[in-house]
C-alpha cells in the first residue's frame, strides 16, 4: 500500500462543497434552484437519494490502486505497445516528441484528431504487426494467468485472516464481531482488491489485442483479395 498519499482532486472537491454549503445556510436557497427543483420527476430524486459516494479514505486508497495498476499495465504490454507505435507509425506522422509515458506523440489536424492515411499501409506492415502481436502475446498470456492466480491466492488469504479475527472474539454480537474481523483485515482485503483490479485490467487489454489481430488477419484478406480481383 502507498503511503501518504492525498488526493488533490477529492479535496478540492470537498472545499468546494463545504464553501457552497455554508453561502446557502447564510442567503438562503436561491429562487432560481427552487424552480428547477419542482421540474424533476420523482423518479430522478428517487434515484439521487440511492447515489453513493466513496468516503475519502477509501477513495484514496482506491485511487492509489488505480495508480499503482495503470503503472503496472505499462510495464506488462511495453512490448505490445512498441509494437503498436511501429505498425502506427505506417499511416501517422510522429512529431518526434514523446508523452509523459514515454510514448511517442502523433501530428493532430485542427480538432486534435491524430492524422491518419490508411493508403499508405502496405501488405508487408500487416504482417510485420500480426507477427510481432502473437510473439508479444505468448509471453503476455502467461502473464496475464499468473495474475488471475495471484487474485485467487489473494482473496484466499483474506478470508483465512478474516475468519481468524472473526473467531479470535469470543465475546460479543455476531455483528460485533464482523465488524473487528472487517477492520482487521482491511489491509488483506485491499491487497485482494489490488491483485484483481490488476489481473481484470490486463485481461481487457489481452483481449482487445486480440480483437485487433483479428482486425488485421480481415484487413490482410482484403487486400490480397482486392489485388487478385484486379489482376483479372
Amino acid at each position: 500500500m502507498i503511503e501518504g498519499f492525498r488526493d488533490p482532486a477529492g479535496s478540492l472537491a470537498d472545499q468546494m462543497r463545504a464553501d457552497t454549503v455554508k453561502k446557502l445556510e447564510q442567503d438562503g436557497l436561491p429562487e432560481s434552484w427552487a424552480i428547477e427543483e419542482t421540474k424533476k420527476s420523482p423518479y430522478q430524486k428517487f434515484y439521487q437519494k440511492m447515489s453513493y459516494k466513496f468516503k475519502p479514505e477509501d477513495q484514496a486508497i482506491l485511487t492509489q490502486i488505480r495508480a499503482a495498476v495503470d503503472l503496472l499495465i505499462g510495464d506488462v504490454f511495453d512490448d505490445a505497445l512498441t509494437a503498436l507505435d511501429e505498425f502506427y507509425v505506417s499511416v501517422r506522422v510522429p512529431t518526434g516528441r514523446l508523452d509523459k509515458n514515454k510514448r511517442q506523440e502523433w501530428e493532430v489536424d485542427s480538432k486534435g484528431r491524430i492524422k491518419e492515411d490508411w493508403d499508405l499501409l502496405t501488405g508487408q506492415d500487416v504482417e510485420v504487426a500480426l507477427m510481432e502481436l502473437a510473439k508479444v502475446r505468448l509471453i503476455t498470456s502467461q502473464r496475464v494467468s499468473e495474475m488471475f492466480m495471484d487474485a485467487v491466492f489473494a482473496k484466499h488469504i483474506w478470508q483465512d485472516v478474516w475468519f481468524e479475527a472473526y473467531e479470535g472474539m469470543i465475546e460479543g454480537t455476531q455483528k460485533d464481531r464482523e465488524a473487528r474481523a472487517n477492520r482487521e483485515t482491511r489491509e488483506e482485503k485491499y491487497a485482494g482488491h489490488f491483485r484483481y483490479t490488476l489481473w481484470y485490467r490486463c485481461d481487457v487489454f489481452q483481449k482487445e489485442l486480440v480483437n485487433l489481430m483479428r482486425l488485421l488477419e480481415q484487413l490482410r484478406g482484403w487486400r490480397i483479395r482486392s489485388e487478385a480481383n484486379s489482376k483479372w
